[in-house]
């Protein structure tokens, strides 16, 4: 695969991210409490703030990364969280394409496979919906793996 090529899905990608972020609405963290006050609490603290609130529990890795970016730049919590939704959701569509263009040795299916995920609910729009999910990292972690299992 050209550069040329990886530069088109990875600008593809940017922009679809970016456009469904100015298509959706964010979460009211003051008016609602979900989990994510616990993966906030944790990006503020680390695990001075651990809670054995069960989804909490066993998903850490997000807000330590988080809590690592904020401490090291002057990015807020928000915005930390805000980086990792991005690059979650940019390696998760890249990833697919690579993926499916590796697995069918076909561009359109491969194409058609990254706009699908783009475009369904719970991959990229929910995700920037909730951007303290700690969910963001681990689809492309999901498909790296099954890259390595084949």
């Amino acid at each position: 695969m050209k550069i040329r090529d990886i530069a088109w899905v990875l600008l593809l990608s940017i922009s679809i991210v970016l456009g469904l972020d100015m298509l959706t609405n964010s979460i009211d963290t003051k008016k609602y409490a979900w989990d994510f006050v616990y993966y906030i609490a944790m990006a503020k603290d680390g695990f001075k703030a651990q809670s054995l609130a069960s989804p909490f529990a066993y998903r850490y890795l997000t807000p330590l990364i988080v809590n690592g970016i904020t401490k090291t730049s002057d990015l807020s919590i928000e915005n930390g969280f805000l980086v990792i939704a991005y690059l979650g959701a940019i390696l998760q569509l890249t990833g697919i394409f690579f993926f499916t263009n590796w697995l069918t040795k076909s561009r359109k299916g491969a194409w058609l496979a990254m706009l699908v995920t783009a475009f369904s609910l719970f991959n990229v729009k929910f995700l920037v919906f909730d951007i303290y999910r700690p969910d963001h990292l681990a689809y492309a972690l999901i498909l790296l793996q099954t890259y390595f299992a084949f």
